[in-house]
C-alpha cells in the first residue's frame, strides 16, 4: 500500500511539473486558449495571396511570425485570450495592420486582410 501511495504522489508531481512547463513556454502553449485564422486576399479580385508574412503583437511586442499557405491562410492555435495587433506584409502589396483583434478562450477568431 505504501508503494502505491508513493507511486501516486510521484505521478501527481510529474503531472503538475509538466503543466507548469507548458504554461511557461509563452502565449502560444497555454491550454484552453483561442485560435486565430488569418486570410489574405487581393482587394479588387478577391484572389488569395499566398506567402504573406503575418506578425502577431501583444502590447507592441512581436510574439509570433508566420507565412500564409497556398490558400492565403495562416492559422495559430492556443493563443492566450486578449487583444492583439495583427500585421500583414507581402513583397508586392502594401503592409496592412488590424488593431484590437480579440482572442476569446476556446473560440476561433477569423480576420481577413484585403490588400491593395
Amino acid at each position: 500500500m505504501r508503494t502505491l501511495a508513493i507511486l501516486l504522489l510521484t505521478l501527481v508531481s510529474f503531472s503538475a511539473l509538466a503543466q507548469n512547463n507548458r504554461e511557461s513556454e509563452g502565449e502560444w502553449s497555454i491550454i484552453g486558449g483561442g485560435a486565430l485564422m488569418v486570410t489574405v486576399v487581393e482587394g479588387a479580385t478577391m484572389k488569395v495571396i499566398p506567402s504573406s508574412v503575418i506578425n502577431v503583437y501583444k502590447n507592441d511586442l512581436l510574439l509570433k511570425t508566420g507565412i500564409t499557405d497556398s490558400s492565403g491562410i495562416y492559422t495559430i492555435e492556443n493563443i492566450h485570450p486578449g487583444s492583439y495587433k495583427i500585421s500583414c506584409d507581402h513583397k508586392i502589396q502594401k503592409k496592412s495592420m488590424i488593431k484590437n483583434v480579440v482572442i476569446v478562450e476556446n473560440k476561433a477568431t477569423i480576420i481577413e486582410f484585403k490588400m491593395n
